[in-house]
């Protein structure tokens, strides 16, 4: 089983009223955890970018591990 390793911006947006709404993107992905980890401490810069009611943060970089795996033809049930 193969994994990578997505790197994500969370941040969050105004919900309309003040409150703040998490959200995330997938910012790229490698192969190894080294170099994921690497890039969040190089580029992770944590900070408040607006505060309408509640603060919305930003430059929050989380590294998800993800398992690749091949899937079975039987499991691609789109293909018979």
């Amino acid at each position: 089983m193969n994994k990578i390793y997505l790197v994500k911006h969370c941040f969050d947006v105004d919900g309309g009223f003040g409150d703040a709404i998490p959200q995330e993107e997938v910012i790229c992905g490698f192969d190894n955890t080294e170099d994921a980890n690497e890039f969040v401490e190089k580029y992770s810069n944590p900070h408040i970018y607006d505060s309408p009611y509640a603060s919305l943060e930003c430059g929050v970089l989380r590294v998800e591990e993800l398992n690749m795996t091949q899937p079975d033809r039987e499991d691609m049930w789109w293909l018979d």
